[in-house]
């Protein structure tokens, strides 16, 4: 039970960015230095990496596919329907801030049940992909910044959950040559903050984006019927 609900503590929802607009990416969106962990039965390979000047690993989890990259690309930044895409998140509340151009800006707040397990929450900064990028990607907003006010309101009616600001998420679809399939990769660098020991953190934190990873394909697919 506590595996399941600490689950939630680090799924993040999809975001996009880029390092010209002031994203670090934590190298996060390069293909070095990541080494292959685990292999499962649906041809899904989870990879990590250490991050430079952080304490805990980032993960990746990549899986080949015929489905179309601009489906896969609007499930992940369609976040006013992520309580239907995204049924392993069931224990989170997705709300929509604002939006601007290609820029979209969201809150969760993260359900703990877990006896001395406090919640968590975020908002989070998310730009669309576009062809030039090549990639979505997602950063944190910082608790003291342009939407403090917002935080504190939703930490005032949620019980003060614990703020989350570092964290980072590279979500891509590239083609293969020569073959009509594409290699879609999501990989994530997430502190749940709090007390918690590493290695639980690294373990939860791949084990969550397996699943997220899994709900974006099944409703890609779902959609393309």
């Amino acid at each position: 039970m506590v595996k399941k609900v600490l689950f939630f503590l680090f799924f993040v929802v999809f975001v996009s960015a880029s390092a010209k607009n002031n994203f670090d990416l934590l190298g996060l969106n390069t293909d070095q230095n990541w080494n292959l962990i685990h292999s499962f039965d649906d041809s899904v390979k989870v990879y990590k990496k250490p991050v430079l000047n952080k304490q805990l690993n980032a993960y990746r989890v990549v899986k080949q596919t015929d489905l179309d990259p601009e489906q896969l690309y609007s499930v992940f930044e369609d976040i006013k329907n992520y309580e239907q895409a995204l049924p392993s998140a069931n224990n989170i509340d997705f709300e929509f801030v604002s939006s601007n151009q290609d820029t979209i800006y969201g809150y969760q707040h993260i359900k703990i049940n877990v006896p001395f397990v406090k919640d968590r929450h975020y908002v989070y900064r998310m730009l669309r992909h576009n062809p030039k990028r090549g990639h979505a990607c997602w950063v944190l907003r910082d608790q003291e910044g342009s939407f403090k006010d917002y935080i504190d309101q939703q930490a005032k009616e949620r019980g003060k959950p614990i703020y989350l600001s570092d964290g980072v998420g590279v979500f891509k679809v590239e083609p293969e040559q020569n073959t009509s399939q594409y290699t879609v990769s999501y990989s994530l660098y997430m502190d749940p903050g709090g007390n918690l020991p590493d290695f639980l953190i690294n373990m939860i934190n791949e084990r969550g984006l397996v699943n997220m990873f899994r709900d974006v394909l099944k409703e890609a697919k779902r959609i393309s019927k």
